[in-house]
């Protein structure tokens, strides 16, 4: 129990800290806003699957299957297959790690996929009652494949993301129904004295139906803001839907 309460402390802490970081991120938007010099629109559906196998009482394996559309449904953007370990430390605090492959599609005289090792380590916080309050922190360790004159080349170039995510629900009809209202920024460290240090930001609506005792489907309106490092801001409107499915649940 001692040490229960001594994580329980050190992760309140940590999300305190989060918390201030992000703040701070968000004061320094406008001046990274100022240094644009393009704006692009464009429109995609966004087609994810979250799974969660539950091993035990704590331990859950996590994965991701994602198809992002541009145009609508008319182009390629990325393709995600992502998978982790998730460790739940309190009815509160999770902490996991895993590792992605993310494919995304290069339009040149060739069309190809170039490829994006991602690796990650994360806490989530959650908060319930007649509000669900969610948070979360993730680090990642991005391994992201050259291209040069159209052509993918075999180096590839490393970047540190940083990554907050906050979400909240409010369930209706016994929790079967829950509108939910999110947001979460990325940012890149290593680019703090440059235009790409802000690389995303990503404010979601829309509604959570409990389809049965596993299974649950989102359909969301998404806003993004990405941060190209050709100094060109890109305004993204994102239809998405996600399916989310847990295998040898109990209870």
């Amino acid at each position: 129990m001692r040490g229960a309460s001594r994580i329980s402390f050190r992760l309140k802490s940590v999300s305190v800290i989060t918390s201030r970081y992000a703040i701070a991120l968000l004061m320094l938007s406008p001046t990274v806003l100022k240094a644009q010099r393009q704006t692009i629109y464009t429109n995609g559906v966004w087609l994810c699957h979250f799974g969660n196998i539950h091993l035990n009482n704590r331990l859950t394996i996590v994965s991701e299957t994602e198809l992002h559309l541009k145009q609508w449904v008319q182009r390629w953007n990325e393709q995600v297959l992502d998978l982790g370990l998730s460790d739940k430390l309190t009815d509160k605090w999770r902490v996991g790690a895993g590792l992605g492959l993310y494919r995304g599609a290069q339009y040149f005289d060739e069309f190809f996929f170039k490829n994006e090792w991602r690796g990650w380590q994360e806490v989530n916080y959650t908060l319930k009652g007649k509000w669900v309050f969610w948070q979360r922190m993730r680090v990642e360790e991005r391994w992201i494949q050259g291209v040069k004159n159209g052509q993918k080349m075999n180096s590839y170039d490393y970047v540190t993301r940083m990554r907050y995510r906050t979400e909240l629900q409010k369930p209706l009809r016994g929790g079967r129904v829950a509108p939910v209202i999110g947001n979460e920024f990325m940012a890149s460290p290593g680019y703090w004295n440059s235009n790409r240090f802000l690389d995303q930001n990503r404010t979601w609506v829309g509604v959570n139906l409990k389809v049965s005792r596993t299974v649950a489907l989102q359909t969301q309106y998404m806003k993004i803001f990405q941060w190209r490092a050709n100094n060109t801001l890109e305004d993204q409107n994102i239809f998405r839907v996600n399916i989310v499915q847990h295998f040898n649940q109990k209870g």
